[in-house]
């Protein structure tokens, strides 16, 4: 119970730091005037990078890590099967992120304009 709990923290932790790191993937985009689709399309970008879980072993999934920390460790290892398995994760996430930013530009719910 102990490691579980210890588990959800560090998931908490990295939750903060990732909104913080989701903010500054905004301000990266700056000189933008008004905020289109493609402005959307790199912040969901963004998104997907940073907050992408993934399973630390392809056998179970008990445990997930952040997706970003787990393809550099597979890529340094030389691991080319996890990289690949990480990869459909990423997909998945993207391709979820890239339907709703559609949908919202459908329904017109999406800000175009800076406050």
């Amino acid at each position: 119970m102990e490691s579980l709990s210890e588990y959800t923290n560090v998931w908490a932790v990295y939750l903060a730091a990732g909104l913080i790191g989701l903010w500054c993937w905004g301000r990266m985009a700056f000189w933008v005037k008004s905020y289109g689709l493609g402005y959307h399309l790199f912040s969901a970008l963004g998104a997907v990078l940073i907050f992408t879980p993934v399973p630390v072993d392809m056998a179970s999934s008990d445990f997930l890590a952040p997706g970003f920390l787990a393809v550099a460790v597979a890529f340094i290892s030389h691991d080319q099967s996890l990289i690949s398995y990480y990869g459909v994760w990423y997909l998945i996430t993207f391709v979820i992120a890239l339907v709703t930013v559609m949908a919202f530009t459908a329904a017109g719910q999406l800000p175009s304009q800076k406050a």
